[in-house]
């Protein structure tokens, strides 16, 4: 295997006992009207792409509520005796909602309930989560949104996933159709207004100067579903892209729609809309890989497999499907296997090549419920991803690489023996960033860091260990604690997410004040890049050594945050 001078360097540096290496950490900057920003990936040159959370003011179809429904009425009602008892006053009525006068205390309460009937057809839906390029300023990315015919703006009703770039800057991304509202008239009844939409999820290539094409699914009935998690520019100048792609709908599946949705009590799209969002997968889809010319257009696509054999009287959906792919065409990512011999399965780490699927994680290695991922391959063919184990009597997740010359599978090990640790990049010199618990407690939300392992040399290192103890004042704290390192280019240039407290601000984007006039203070989620600099590592003091600590206060809560964003990431 052949490495970099710089790998090599950095190899050196990263040997136990040899640290001679810091880190500068720097914003990627966010989106002004958003609360909480997240990179996704980066290349070479630094161009970094991503999403925002938490945009403020999103817009309410006030007209669209039901405002005599007893959900409605119910939290209503307990959000104003939950207010009471912390001896506050509850500062609007659903009478002021339904005329239009929302405050941030109602636009945050209204949405919540919103949010909680988001498999009720009949209420609006509403997304935050917003694909940006971290230009200077920080640019939204408009993927499939369009605009509103109730309000100003954007529908908000789409989610965006941005994954990944070329070095040529061109980017992979995917997301979902916007809601439209259609109304119906059951039999004897009074007319209905739903929220529907084309399809859940389509893949996009877009390129340098912002031409998108759309990544069009194996099977399409229904809308279909395509996704699109990776990209690679080949050295012909043609591309290839990762993801997954409904290729049909199982049996099983279509009964259930032939035999419900019949346009009489609600709209056929609707009933289609309900199964397509229920737990139970609607659409059998496997791994498959896009080939795009120099102009971008789509020449083929390809199913890449599935590693189980769907037996002739099962009608159940299965999946696959590819989260990286490198310069030789190897894809990495997951497929449904058989447990042993059972008739059940789970979802395995696997590599597509040449037509074949090929398992990662022997079956002697796990059992029932235990599974994993395969996140990301180098172009020395070198794999990195994660698996459950039964560590203790308690399951725990743990990262690990794999060389396919060899067929080793290696579980590092990482920050203590209980710990769960995930990957999610590996660069050509064979670093690996990721990130793990870094607290024992017996909670089920520990408190997570990034981490950067090197396979050469077998080191694990917290990636908060190669930031200064303090701030540029030489006493305050250092304000940034990394939570999650995304992604590690050639450079070793590591991108990921970060902590750091500043003046809250409520739903409208305000800064918030407590009852004697005090502004608030919240810790929010911020892109952060580190780039390798001479220095040393610094031995700080007790009071500052720990990273968590540096925060004054614990930090658990934004591992909601923090850790793989609700599926939305490439290396989730």
């Amino acid at each position: 295997m052949k490495y970099t001078v710089l790998a090599a360097s950095l190899a050196a540096l990263l040997a136990p006992n040899v640290w001679a290496a810091t880190y500068k950490l720097e914003e990627l900057g966010t989106k002004e009207t958003a609360k909480h920003g997240y990179v996704t990936a980066f290349n070479n040159n630094g161009e970094a792409i991503g999403v925002t959370r938490g945009e403020f003011g999103l817009k309410i179809d006030n007209q669209i509520i039901d405002y005599d429904d007893s959900t409605l009425k119910t939290a209503y009602n307990n959000q104003r005796k939950y207010e009471e008892s912390i001896n506050k006053t509850i500062t609007f009525t659903l009478d002021d909602i339904k005329n239009g006068t929302i405050n941030a205390d109602a636009l945050t309460f209204v949405m919540s309930v919103i949010q909680s009937r988001n498999r009720d057809p009949k209420w609006q839906k509403i997304s935050d989560q917003i694909a940006v390029d971290f230009s200077s300023p920080v640019n939204e990315v408009t993927l499939f949104d369009i605009p509103s015919v109730d309000f100003d703006g954007l529908t908000r009703s789409t989610t965006n996933y941005y994954t990944a770039i070329t070095e040529d800057g061109v980017k992979a991304a995917w997301g979902t159709s916007p809601y439209s509202k259609i109304t119906f008239t059951p039999e004897g009844k009074d007319e209905v207004t739903y929220f529907v939409r084309d399809f859940e999820a389509r893949g996009l290539v877009i390129s340098a100067s912002g031409e998108q094409t759309a990544l069009s699914p194996i099977y399409d009935t229904h809308g279909g579903v395509s996704i699109a998690t990776d990209i690679k520019q080949l050295t012909d100048g043609s591309y290839v892209v990762v993801g997954d792609s409904s290729i049909g709908i199982p049996e099983d599946r279509q009964k259930n729609l032939d035999d419900n949705c019949d346009n009489k009590d609600e709209p056929t799209e609707v009933c289609i809309w309900s199964f397509k969002t229920a737990d139970v997968p609607l659409f059998d889809r496997r791994a498959s890989l896009w080939r795009l010319d120099s102009n971008l257009n789509v020449t083929s696509v390809e199913n890449l497999g599935l590693a189980l054999t769907p037996k002739e009287d099962e009608g159940n959906a299965f999946r696959s499907s590819a989260l990286g792919v490198n310069s030789s065409g190897i894809a990495v990512g997951y497929s449904d296997m058989r447990w042993k011999e059972d008739n059940g399965w789970v979802s395995q780490p696997v590599y597509f090549n040449n037509g074949v699927v090929t398992p990662i994680v022997t079956q002697d290695k796990y059992y029932r419920g235990l599974s994993g991922k395969a996140v990301d391959i180098n172009d020395n063919n070198i794999i990195t991803g994660y698996h459950t184990q039964l560590i203790s009597g308690v399951v725990r997740t743990k990262f690990f690489y794999h060389n396919i010359a060899t067929s080793e599978t290696v579980f590092p090990t990482d920050f203590f023996s209980s710990s769960s640790s995930t990957a999610h990049d590996i660069n050509n010199a064979g670093f690996i960033v990721g990130e793990g618990e870094v607290e024992t407690s017996t909670s089920s939300n520990r408190r997570r860091e990034g981490f950067l392992y090197d396979l050469n040399s077998n080191t694990f290192t917290n990636v908060n260990n190669f930031l200064p103890c303090y701030d540029t004042d030489g006493k305050t704290a250092y304000p940034y604690v990394v939570g999650e390192a995304i992604a590690i280019n050639d450079n070793n240039e590591i991108i990921g997410s970060a902590t750091k407290t500043v003046k809250k601000r409520d739903s409208l984007g305000q800064v918030t004040v407590d009852s004697t006039g005090k502004e608030e203070f919240e810790s929010i989620v911020v892109p952060v890049k580190l780039t390798p600099i001479t220095g040393s590592i610094e031995s700080c003091p007790p009071t500052v050594q720990q990273p968590y600590e540096r925060q004054g206060g614990s930090l658990a809560w934004l591992s909601f945050l923090l850790f793989p964003l609700v599926t939305w990431r490439r290396r989730r």
